[in-house]
């Protein structure tokens, strides 16, 4: 399932952008097993591909609550998961880090707290523990918490 989100000008450039990131999750996280959940969502077709031409940082968290209510409204065996990119906004790596917090704040005024978790990933992460991603574009990963508590 894939959207477009605040519209795209360029169709070609933002279906290479979805099929890279459908290749990053499957060659990347599916195949070196990074999550455990990931295969099981993506075998399902429980995931939605939403690309957003956002800017700022105000219209990619209102992307964000759009994406949050969505899934919060619609059947998890329909939809599990989210991958919400943003190849426009918050490219500066250090943007981001401290938009987090930004993110954290909309899950506590929306209620979904336990409800969701989110994962970001941004091109210029490191760390000593993982290597630097094959990133084209940050992104923001969507999870339903639903399926964490299941037995």
């Amino acid at each position: 399932m894939t959207d477009v989100l605040k519209p795209y000008t360029d169709a070609a450039g933002s279906e290479k952008i979805i099929s890279d990131t459908q290749l990053w999750l499957e060659r990347a996280v599916i195949g070196l097993n990074l999550c455990p959940f990931a295969k099981s969502v993506f075998v399902k077709k429980q995931i939605r591909y939403a690309l957003t031409a956002a800017n700022t940082a105000d219209e990619l968290l209102a992307e964000l609550e759009s994406e949050l209510n969505l899934l919060a409204n619609t059947d998890p065996s329909k939809l599990d998961t989210t991958l919400l990119i943003h190849p426009q906004a918050m490219t500066d790596f250090l943007d981001y880090h401290f938009f987090i917090a930004e993110v954290d704040a909309l899950l506590r005024n929306l209620d979904y707290e336990g409800v969701f978790q989110i994962a970001s990933l941004h091109p210029r992460f490191q760390s000593s523990t993982f290597p630097r991603p094959s990133l084209i574009c940050p992104r923001f990963t969507l999870l339903s918490s639903r399926r964490f508590c299941e037995p």
